[in-house]
């Protein structure tokens, strides 16, 4: 406990001395914090890595941010935006909370190749708008010749 004590004399309207003791006393020190952090930049601390994948089986991409606040994260496949089940629930594809894209099934035939390509993510502080870009990372179906690799 921390006190503050003075001692007053006082001469009253008929000559009178009366003493005063007073004391001010804290049982505590009082402090404030507050919750509002500053924003920060974000950064890739992983960036996804080339994958090879066997077609119809699930794959991920993995991207993780760090910022505050918690950066959001979007991905982008040869320069396009990723549609994920946010966006459209009947894509195979998901957007993790992690910052992970997860494949359901890599879609992968001869008419259709929407999953193969050139991927990589954003990293956006919602407050700021400042985005960071991660490095990019191929996703292949194991075993699949690409019109390139069959010349060669």
């Amino acid at each position: 406990m921390l006190c503050s004590c003075t001692d007053m004399t006082t001469v009253g309207d008929k000559g009178l001395m009366t003493d005063h003791y007073f004391c001010d006393c804290c049982v505590g020190i009082a402090t404030s914090s507050s919750s509002a952090t500053e924003a920060t930049n974000p950064r890739i601390v992983e960036h996804p890595e080339d994958q090879y994948v066997v077609r119809t089986e699930p794959a991920t991409l993995n991207c993780k941010a760090e910022g505050q606040p918690t950066p959001v994260i979007t991905w982008y496949r040869d320069g396009l935006p990723v549609v994920t089940a946010n966006e459209n629930p009947s894509s195979h594809r998901m957007l993790l909370p992690s910052g992970q894209l997860f494949f359901l099934r890599v879609i992968h035939n001869k008419n259709s190749k929407p999953d193969v390509g050139t991927y990589y993510c954003n990293a956006t502080n919602p407050e700021t708008h400042f985005s960071v870009v991660s490095r990019s990372a191929r996703l292949a179906v194991a075993g699949a010749l690409s019109l390139t690799d069959s010349h060669s």
